[in-house]
């Protein structure tokens, strides 16, 4: 069941704010805080829209990148590291 699917309520007690989810016949769960429920939010989405997780060693990639002996082979590697990791090229 995707976090879409399921509806809260903000509820507002002595200026704390809280969530309740919205169950069967409207009945209203356990109250969760706000930084919890972010998190809990936050959890189910990035679980939803991330397909795969990459982890790698940027000082590796780069050292990879130096050794490629074509100068221009080089560069359009160096380009497309920067493009990857910060949205553009230098």
């Amino acid at each position: 069941m995707s976090v879409f699917d399921k509806r809260y309520v903000e509820v507002s007690i002595d200026n704390r704010i809280y969530y309740r989810e919205v169950g069967v016949d409207n009945e209203l769960g356990k109250p969760i805080s706000n930084d919890v429920f972010y998190e809990m939010i936050m959890g189910k989405i990035v679980n939803e829209i991330i397909e795969k997780e990459y982890v790698f060693q940027s000082q590796r990639i780069v050292a990879i990148i130096n050794s490629i002996p074509n100068h221009l082979d080089r560069q359009l590697m160096r380009d497309f590291y920067d493009y990857a990791m910060y949205g553009t090229t230098v």
